[in-house]
């Protein structure tokens, strides 16, 4: 069963964990009962919570449910982790420690801004490396 872990991180890049709920699938259901639970939770102590981000693997019902409950401005981010292990398999053997370094080296992005112009250019590059058998078949 799935194990999920609520966080916040603070300025020093540290995971603060507050909640936990294991559960029998992941639907949208079942997150949308966690960020609710959450928010009542934080209003029962005069809080209020304001997420604008989210990372997790790429489950369209987590996102959704995260929309649902705090609007669409959020920024969703795939886990590095899952990305990379879900991911790469379909990639041919032979490019995947190349894409990889890139995908390690975008990671490494100092602000979304610069981000924003590197991604094109490996979208780009990989897309012109796709024309050489890029993927398993």
């Amino acid at each position: 069963m799935p194990v999920l872990i609520v966080c916040t991180s603070d300025v020093d890049r540290h995971f603060n964990p507050f909640g936990i709920s294991v559960c029998s699938n992941e639907k949208e259901g079942g997150f949308k009962f966690i960020f609710r639970s959450l928010v009542d939770s934080l209003k029962k102590l005069d809080e209020q919570i304001h997420p604008n981000t989210l990372i997790s693997n790429a489950s369209n019902s987590i996102q959704n449910a995260f929309t649902i409950e705090f609007g669409n401005d959020g920024l969703l981010i795939m886990c590095w982790a899952h990305m990379m292990l879900k991911n790469l398999n379909i990639v041919a053997e032979e490019f995947r420690n190349d894409i990889m370094d890139d995908i390690d080296t975008l990671q490494l992005c100092p602000s979304k801004d610069v981000i924003d112009k590197a991604m094109p250019l490996f979208i780009k590059k990989w897309r012109q490396k796709n024309k050489m058998n890029l993927l398993n078949t």
